[in-house]
């Protein structure tokens, strides 16, 4: 926190894992005020829920790119979605916005719909949510939720490092941190579309019976 308000403060030009290690408080306040707050009005809580989901979105995606950036994976470019064209309300609900796109939290009952039962593995964005992708422990099968729809995966490349699971148009690696695991990580997970989409995300791993 104190380096937040010493940023705003001096409001000096920083670097990127600067601005997001400065970012990351700010968004766990907002969680925690989120959480703590007694709220009757349903359509405040919902908003109150979406504001802690995003932000644990966010936080997970930023300790991604903080190792990212610091090991120097720069990038020049990301993905842009196409110019916008004249169309009809269902052209606008048919189309999905491919920038905006992120694997969903989803629970376990979802997960059973794809996965055959059995010791699961799940890697989550945060402890206290829905994991975001599951895997049979034997490392066949996985699952992902994306635009409201659940997506079977398959195991498509295994190494020291981890395992890339994959669908038509789509790939999800998991890699779990070593020695650069801590109490914030202890894995991370890429999420790729063939489009040109790519977003990582730094969280938890683990395996357990079902």
């Amino acid at each position: 926190f104190a380096l937040s308000l010493w940023l705003v403060r001096s409001q000096v030009t920083v670097s990127g894992p600067s601005y997001m290690q400065a970012m990351i408080p700010h968004h766990s306040i907002a969680i925690m005020t989120s959480e703590r707050a007694q709220i009757s009005d349903p359509r405040v809580r919902k908003m109150a829920d979406e504001i802690i989901e995003a932000q644990r979105r966010e936080i997970a995606e930023m300790r991604y790119l903080i190792a990212e950036v610091s090991d120097g994976n720069t990038v020049d470019s990301v993905y842009q979605d196409p110019p916008a064209e004249v169309g009809t309300i269902e052209d606008a609900l048919g189309q999905a916005l491919v920038s905006t796109l992120d694997p969903s939290p989803m629970p376990k009952a979802e997960a059973d719909e794809i996965l055959a039962a059995g010791s699961r593995c799940v890697f989550h964005r945060s402890r206290e949510t829905d994991p975001i992708f599951w895997a049979a422990q034997d490392g066949a099968d996985g699952a992902m939720k994306l635009n409201g729809v659940l997506v079977p995966l398959e195991a498509q490349d295994r190494t020291e490092a981890g395992v890339v699971y994959g669908a038509r148009g789509v790939s999800v690696a998991v890699r779990p941190l070593g020695e650069e695991a801590d109490w914030r990580s202890d894995a991370e997970l890429v999420f790729k579309l063939d489009q040109g989409l790519t977003i990582g995300y730094r969280g938890f791993y683990g395996c357990d019976t079902a």
